[in-house]
């Protein structure tokens, strides 16, 4: 138990990085359009971590409360070289989207979590792969 409750942590810094990294792209996105679309996104992100943050609770556990002092040093350089413009903003959030899929399934999770965990994990995978999707669509 004491392992997921620390990989389900782990995983909800790397929720709240995505959050962090909306809130750059909604600010410096012209296009009401696509603002809408990264706020709603962004929405899906904040319920993530509300959800992953109370199977923590449940589990016992005391959860996160941002993505640690490191990953908001690196979050606060990546600012600096972000894109400003809208068509290169949504690149950034689709390939962000699936590199953090891939971090956090293949280095991020790196214990043995039980089912229930992993299922959960899952379920915000599918809503991220979606949010690929609907990313790329905004592109066309």
């Amino acid at each position: 138990m004491k392992e997921d409750i620390q990989e389900m942590n782990d995983f909800l810094k790397g929720l709240y990085m995505g959050v962090h990294a909306y809130d750059y792209y909604i600010e410096n996105c012209e296009d009401p359009t696509v603002k809408k679309t990264l706020q709603d996104i962004q929405k899906e992100h904040k319920l993530s971590t509300i959800q992953v943050a109370e199977r923590i609770q449940n589990l016992g556990g005391k959860p996160a409360k941002d993505e640690g002092a490191f990953a908001s040093i690196i979050g606060k350089f990546q600012q600096i070289t972000a894109p400003t413009n809208t068509e290169e903003i949504i690149k950034e959030a689709m390939e962000n989207e699936q590199k953090y899929a891939v971090h956090v399934a293949g280095e991020n999770i790196k214990g043995d979590i039980s089912e229930q965990q992993k299922q959960l994990i899952d379920s915000i995978f599918e809503r991220n792969a979606k949010h690929v999707e609907t990313l790329k669509h905004l592109l066309h």
